[in-house]
């Protein structure tokens, strides 16, 4: 360098080793707060989830429990189908592979599940998720409509029920025809290995939930939930969620 300053090839030596030098550290706050954003949702993710679970279990741990007329007599009410009294179905949910407004998903189960005291109503609740992914608890009305729905989650990549019977040892899927132990969970009568509906006593609910922000290091393995295999998508993330519920009152009567 003279007394008339820099020349044009100092100057650009010394932007060239000021890149150089601040590369590394721009490169390091952008993982620093790629790290930080990914760590962020996920941690969202994980709460939601898990009270997305909670409010589910408080729900659906409580069917049951039906009504009769006082003289002992079931009303029509409390069962989910008509027929001879032998092949009433007296259990108190209804499985569905995909929600029953939309064509069948199989990454998307349904339950609904009826509820009712000894002087009060029957009511009817529905799980499940609709054509924008979203999660959706909703009162069945008596002509099949649902009424007073509430989102709980958005971006669900897959929902699926689980049934189990008192000895826990085999866990149903609902009518799946590659279950090698296929339980026809909708059949009030006959099912591969439990006697009917009315024996559940366990519900094991899947949830995942998607994030599409591509924040994940590397491609995620698929992985199963029920009887659904979840194939990652680019980078994105996803969180599982799952929780056992009791059903000790499903398909009892008040005596």
């Amino acid at each position: 360098m003279n007394k008339k300053g820099m020349t044009l090839l100092e100057l650009m030596v010394y932007m060239v080793l000021a890149a150089l030098l601040l590369a590394p550290i721009m490169m390091l706050m952008r993982d620093s707060s790629m790290n930080m954003t990914r760590d962020a949702t996920r941690v969202d993710m994980m709460m939601s989830g898990r009270d997305i679970l909670n409010i589910m279990y408080d729900d659906i741990r409580n069917m049951g429990f039906k009504l009769n007329d006082g003289l002992g007599v079931i009303k029509e009410a409390a069962y989910l189908g008509l027929g001879t009294d032998e092949k009433k179905d007296s259990s108190s949910f209804v499985h569905l592979d995909g929600h029953a407004n939309d064509p069948p998903k199989p990454a998307f189960d349904e339950l609904d599940f009826i509820r009712g005291g000894l002087s009060s109503g029957v009511d009817t609740i529905a799980y499940f998720v609709d054509g924008s992914r979203q999660l959706v608890r909703a009162e069945v009305a008596a002509n099949g409509d649902n009424k007073n729905e509430r989102v709980l989650a958005r971006n669900v990549e897959a929902l699926q029920f689980e049934y189990a019977d008192e000895s826990m040892a085999t866990w149903w899927f609902g009518s799946d025809p590659m279950d090698p132990n296929p339980f026809n969970i909708n059949d009030a009568i006959i099912g591969g290995g439990l006697d009917n509906k009315k024996s559940v006593r366990f519900i094991r609910v899947s949830l995942v939930l998607k994030d599409d922000k591509q924040l994940a290091p590397a491609p995620m393995q698929p992985f199963t939930v029920g009887n659904f295999e979840v194939v990652p998508e680019g980078n994105a993330l996803y969180e599982r969620h799952q929780i056992v519920i009791p059903v000790p009152n499903n398909g009892v009567f008040p005596q």
